[in-house]
């Protein structure tokens, strides 16, 4: 009977010491599961951090073309007025009204076309020659970073392509540059890239 009672107490600290392992294997693998989602959820959030990084970047090249296209407009309208003042006496009100856009339009067209295109196109590289030197591309095409400014067009296949010269209409009420694509890359190789038209209207 001793011997009988001696297995069964060492039959019931095997089935213990099971139990145990098992529990802390459980606890080890929740603990892990717990541990890697955190871990997940913490490199979502970086990654959407530096996604909005960009965008913001992205749309600061696109507020820095602006802002240079304003001052475009401003010399335009400044040109077209004082040629008007020059000759006010002898223009009547409708000829001072033309007068004024067909100079505010010559000058835009100066400062904004691709030669010899008719006013048809504008050059890409004026809008990217109005961002700051910390905005432009720093580096080479593969590990650089910054903003590229660029227009695309539409073959008669359907497909898009790049280029530095896109669509530029002129109607009464102003300019509109067609098929802007902006991108912005950061130093982590995150991109954002916002496609717009840029409607430039003729001030009252």
């Amino acid at each position: 009977m001793r011997k009988r009672k001696h297995w069964l107490e060492l039959n019931n600290k095997g089935a213990s010491l099971i139990t145990v392992i098992i529990t802390i294997g459980f606890i080890a693998i929740l603990a892990g599961t717990v541990m890697m989602t955190s871990l997940v959820n913490f490199k979502m959030k970086r990654v959407n951090v530096y996604a909005k990084d960009t965008f913001y970047s992205a749309e600061q090249v696109l507020d820095e073309i602006n802002i240079g296209l304003q001052r475009y407009i401003s010399d335009s309208l400044s040109v077209a007025y004082m040629d008007v003042m020059q000759n006010y006496s002898q223009y009547s009100v409708e000829k001072k009204r033309n007068v004024m856009q067909t100079k505010y339009y010559e000058n835009m067209w100066t400062k904004l076309e691709v030669g010899a295109t008719g006013h048809q196109k504008y050059d890409v590289a004026v809008l990217e020659s109005f961002l700051k030197d910390t905005t432009k591309w720093q580096g080479n095409d593969t590990t650089g970073y910054g903003g590229i400014v660029r227009a695309y067009e539409t073959d008669v296949h359907g497909n898009q392509n790049l280029s530095m010269q896109g669509d530029m209409i002129t109607y009464d009420t102003g300019i509109v540059l067609k098929d802007l694509r902006v991108y912005y890359k950061d130093s982590k190789g995150f991109v954002s890239v916002i496609e717009t038209d840029i409607r430039l209207t003729y001030p009252e």
